[in-house]
This record gives structure tokens, C-alpha cells and sequence, in this order.
């Protein structure tokens, strides 16, 4: 159930007095209590959106994406995000009114197709029923993703790819912002030769809900018969009773797998684990663009990833071509034979792209050009030069 504060809307917060007004459907609590967040990256992210927006000429007004919007959509001349109000809007849209998508994950079909497909993997091995793990999209909201006017993806290009039903050049790409902690850590535990030594052997799992949806499951099976790596596991995973019930009895024979429950990317223990680290590993079956990943990323982990993660970083990331066991052991036997002078050229270079394009000036940068853009395309469509 919605709690109450997600329920309000946050109106003008960036207090515009401009002539256009604009709807943003995500999270507007970061916008009501306008203090210092860090529980996740989306809440410097919505605050960047709203500037952006503001920069561009609009009064802002936010609404939770679970929200129906209680009035009437007629003032507004842009209306952006996901959710309730977003699909509200498209049901009663005007002739000169702008309705943009902005996806955080895959398409919704695609995404509960591919978590539903690990679930039966994992029933078929274990015949334990893990519904809790999987990543479900309960409101799929269908004309947001199949008619807005256009749309901005967190992701990559099988991010696009999963869009079939909409017309893909009118999709834009975005990355996700890096949370602002990582870089008081960097700065004071890892140096771009600190860290990873020839010697560690630690791999990072770094997650929230859905341990099945992204891939837990393989690694812990992997890992468990291996004795040359370790594996750190850091999310909330022994939330999920049913999946934890199972691996909880592996997880606890093996001396080289670790579960940590919830890490705040804060605290200490997190600037040790990363610190006797090399790799985050992540094989998930969908994602939009995970900032766990990138948060890891930020920090020198050199990223292990499904071609579903949305994540792919020329000449450092190591592709987990399928989701299976083999496919895991082998990116994982090619991370161990990496050369210290390789991995810490691709160290160095994962840094380097987070720094320039995972920061939140990036973000607000690249999003300021794809909504642009976006608006530009729109209004050539319009006029008929499209």
C-alpha cells in the first residue's frame, strides 16, 4: 500500500514562474521535503529532472507514479515519467500537448517474461517455488509504452530493443547517476592503483529485491564449487524466505562465500569489501540500467554483466553471454586470467567512464539533450517535416 506523503503532489517546488507548465509522474518526495537524500540514486535524479525542466522553461509540478492526478491535465503542455497519471494523460490527451515516456527498466512484457522464464529455471532445479525473488511489473500501463510522443530509457541498446512496439527512433538513451557517496569513498580508500591486488579474488553481488531476477542463484551455484574466488553477497536476500530457505544451507558450507545482508555504500564495511575486490558480477535477466552496478563500477570494480543489464562498457566489461551456469564460469575463469597490467588498465578506464558519464552533472546534461531533442522531433512531426 502507498503511504500517505507519496500520495501528495509536490506543486511548483522549484517555485517557476514561467509560462509553460510541466507534469513529471516519479517520485515527489525528494521534492516535498527538499533536504538531502541517500537511499537511492532517483532522488538526486528527480531532483536534476525537475531543474532541467525548470531550465527549459517550465513550472514543475511532481506526482508519485502511483498516483492518480486528481485534476485535469489541460494547463499542462509537457507531461513526463512513467505511471498512473502518465497513462491518464494519454487517455485525454490534447492535439498540442507533449507526452513523453521515461523508462527506468525494460519493457514491461519483456521484463515479466524474463523473470517468470528464471523462476521455472529455478523450480525445474530445485522444485521450490521462488516467486518472492522475481522482479514483477504489476501495472504494465500499456499506451505509455506503445503511443507516447516519444521516450527516454534508462539502458542500452537491447534496452530499445525490448520497446518492439514502439517506434525506435523515436527512443532516447540515458544512463543512471552514480550516488554521491561513492565519491567521499573513492577519495578516501581507493586510488586508481589501490585496491584489486594480483592477490584478491573477490567478486560482488550488490543488489535489492529479486535475487532470482538477478541471477543469485547462478553465482552461488558456481561459486559453490569453486575454491579460487570468493563471493560476496551484499542485498537484503534473506528477506525472501522461500529463496533463502534453499541457499542459505549452501551459502553457509562454503568458506568462500559470504553473505553480508544490507551494505551501506557508507559505512565501512563496504569500503572493505570493495576494497579486497576486483569484479561486480550481475547476472540479471532484465534491467533498465542498475546503479548498484554502477555505484560498484564507481569504485574500480570492473563490471561482470548479462547483455540484459543495460551495462556495457567498451574494453572493460566482461559479457555473461548466457543465463546459466556454464556461461557464469566461463566470465568468471576470463576475469581470473586477466594479466595485473590488464586489469588495472581496465580499472583505470571503468573509473574514467563513470566519472564521465554516471555523475549527476552528466545525467542532467544528457537528459537536458534527449528531452531537447525529444521536444524538437515532436514538434517537426507536427509541423510535417518529419
Amino acid at each position: 500500500m502507498v503511504r500517505n506523503y507519496v500520495d501528495r503532489m509536490a506543486k511548483n517546488p522549484l517555485k517557476g514562474s514561467h509560462e509553460r507548465r510541466a507534469l513529471l509522474s516519479y517520485i515527489a518526495r525528494p521534492l516535498r521535503r527538499r533536504r538531502a537524500y541517500t537511499a537511492h540514486t532517483n532522488y538526486n535524479e528527480v531532483l536534476a529532472i525537475c531543474e532541467v525542466l525548470d531550465e527549459l522553461g517550465y513550472i514543475v509540478d511532481v506526482i508519485h507514479f502511483q498516483h492518480i492526478h486528481p485534476g485535469t491535465f489541460r494547463h499542462y503542455d509537457l507531461i513526463i515519467g512513467f505511471g498512473a497519471a502518465l497513462e491518464q494523460a494519454l487517455a485525454s490527451k490534447r492535439a498540442n500537448q507533449a507526452v513523453v515516456f521515461y523508462g527506468t527498466g525494460m519493457a514491461p512484457e519483456r521484463q515479466n517474461t524474463a523473470s517468470i522464464g528464471r523462476l521455472l529455471e529455478a523450480f525445474s532445479k530445485t522444485n521450490i517455488w521462488m516467486i518472492d525473488s522475481c522482479r514483477l511489473v504489476q501495472f504494465c500501463w500499456p499506451l505509455q509504452t506503445s503511443i507516447p510522443d516519444g521516450m527516454i530509457l534508462l539502458g542500452n541498446d537491447v534496452t530499445r530493443e525490448s520497446y518492439e512496439n514502439f517506434v525506435s527512433d523515436r527512443i532516447r538513451l540515458q544512463n543512471v547517476s552514480c550516488h554521491p557517496a561513492i565519491r567521499e569513498v573513492k577519495s578516501i580508500s581507493l586510488s586508481d592503483e589501490s585496491g584489486g591486488g594480483a592477490n584478491d579474488s573477490g567478486f560482488v553481488w550488490f543488489g535489492s529485491a529479486g535475487a532470482l531476477h538477478k541471477g543469485l542463484d547462478l553465482l552461488i551455484d558456481v561459486f559453490s564449487s569453486r575454491t579460487d574466488a570468493i563471493l560476496h553477497i551484499c542485498g537484503p536476500v534473506a528477506q525472501e524466505k522461500s529463496f533463502w530457505d534453499y541457499y542459505e544451507k549452501i551459502v553457509s558450507k562454503n568458506d568462500n562465500i559470504y553473505y553480508h545482508g544490507f551494505v551501506d555504500i557508507k559505512s565501512n564495511k563496504f569500503i572493505e569489501i570493495v576494497s579486497s575486490s576486483k569484479f561486480v558480477i550481475h547476472p540479471s535477466c532484465a534491467e533498465g540500467q542498475p546503479s548498484s552496478v554502477v555505484n560498484l563500477m564507481a569504485t574500480g570494480l570492473i563490471p561482470i554483466v548479462s547483455q540484459y543489464s543495460g551495462i556495457n562498457v567498451p574494453n572493460v566489461s566482461i559479457c555473461i553471454e548466457s543465463l546459466n551456469e556454464t556461461s557464469v564460469e566461463k566470465a568468471v575463469d576470463v576475469a581470473q586470467n586477466l594479466s595485473d597490467e590488464e586489469f588495472h588498465v581496465r580499472r583505470r578506464t571503468c573509473m574514467e567512464w563513470v566519472r564521465a558519464n554516471h555523475s549527476i552533472e552528466a545525467f542532467k546534461d544528457l537528459f537536458k539533450r534527449n528531452v531537447s531533442e525529444t521536444l524538437e522531433d515532436i514538434s517537426a512531426r507536427r509541423k510535417g517535416r518529419w
